[in-house]
């Protein structure tokens, strides 16, 4: 993502999961323990953004404003000062309680100078400048492992290869991710790595590679991306590392008739799969289907794999010709609800529970 730096009224987005599922969830500015955060060229303290609540998608800006876009995903009104000239990118983020919050990053552009910007080991100039074309590579390079100072001519593009080289995080080791399908790249998956209460996240490239800057010690790594299923894993930092991880493409069951619809629920804690989380669905009140059939209002229930995958069959509305056909459909964890909803199913062969939230 890009913005020009110092324009004003700029508006990003975040996403928010509950903690214990990795179900989307709606924010407000009464969330309990919600904090947001912005912070300038990846040094520093991070800066604390008041958050105050849109009435519409279409509420001009409001610095701090916040409102749901759609399932996890939120709007979110950037102070000015946030996308200030002098540094070559901003960060926000936030947290609350038993929620986690997955903010963003935007490199900002249109600037002559950049102030320098302290990453891993140093690894970023002291000072780049638009002006003679020089290669990003050659730029990035020279950089080198010491970390030492550098002051060099460069296109923009070469300020932006540099500012997404530099990574997530401020640990003294680099770790390289990559991850695919298997074969091929993915681009925009969301990787995250844990070590206690340290969580860093940073999104693929086109060449499906993330790059962080932890300290030692044994993290754990989850992935998330639509349409795909990583079961997670830990990496061992003791030096600079590189490893490479595989994504499996999920598929949804076609329903065994007609009328039916497959939800699949995918259960995740802060990107994690669950396996043996029970999923449950059931009728609420009497309903009959469009052959006669009195519909069973006992509960439905499946139990997540290594994968956190489950699925359960349910009638679709268009199928139930008396009755509500309200289901209530919940997971548990360890026997303890931890998301629910109350809805019919809707005209199709299949659809996702997070998609019925």
């Amino acid at each position: 993502m890009q913005i020009k730096a110092d324009s004003t009224d700029q508006s990003v987005s975040f996403a928010a999961y509950t903690t214990a599922t990795g179900a989307a969830v709606t924010v407000t500015s009464a969330t309990a323990g919600l904090s947001l955060w912005y912070r300038r060229g990846g040094v520093g303290a991070k800066t604390a953004i008041s958050p105050s609540n849109l009435a519409t998608l279409e509420t001009a800006h409001t610095d701090g404003g916040i409102l749901v876009i759609q399932g996890q995903d939120h709007r979110l009104d950037l102070p000015d000062a946030a996308v200030a000239a002098g540094v070559a990118f901003v960060e926000w983020g936030g947290t609350a309680t038993d929620i986690t919050i997955d903010g963003g990053r935007a490199e900002l552009i249109g600037q002559e100078n950049t102030a320098p910007v302290a990453g891993a080991g140093g690894k970023v100039p002291a000072t780049v400048a638009s002006g003679d074309d020089a290669d990003a590579a050659s730029v990035k390079s020279t950089i080198g492992a010491a970390g030492a100072g550098l002051t060099a001519l460069a296109t923009q593009a070469s300020v932006n290869a540099i500012a997404a080289s530099i990574g997530t995080g401020t640990g003294a080791r680099t770790v390289t991710i990559t991850v695919n399908d298997g074969a091929d790249p993915l681009e925009s998956v969301r990787v995250r790595l844990t070590k206690g209460a340290s969580s860093y996240v940073g999104s693929t490239n086109a060449s499906g590679v993330v790059t962080f800057h932890v300290d030692d010690g044994t993290w754990t790594v989850a992935a998330t991306l639509t349409g795909y299923t990583y079961a997670g894993t830990t990496i061992v930092v003791d030096g600079d590392e590189t490893a490479t991880y595989s994504m499996t493409a999920q598929t949804i069951t076609a329903p065994s008739a007609a009328s039916l619809c497959t939800v699949q629920f995918r259960v995740n804690l802060s990107g994690t799969a669950v396996s043996g989380a029970v999923c449950k669905a059931k009728l609420q009140g009497i309903n009959q289907a469009s052959d006669g059939t009195i519909l069973s209002n006992a509960e439905s229930s499946d139990t997540t794999d290594a994968l956190g995958v489950a699925e359960l069959e349910l009638v679709q509305k268009s199928s139930i010709i008396k009755g509500s056909g309200v289901y209530r459909i919940w997971v548990e964890i360890a026997g303890n609800p931890v998301a629910s909803v109350e809805t019919t199913i809707p005209n199709q062969s299949t659809i996702l529970y997070e998609d019925l939230l």
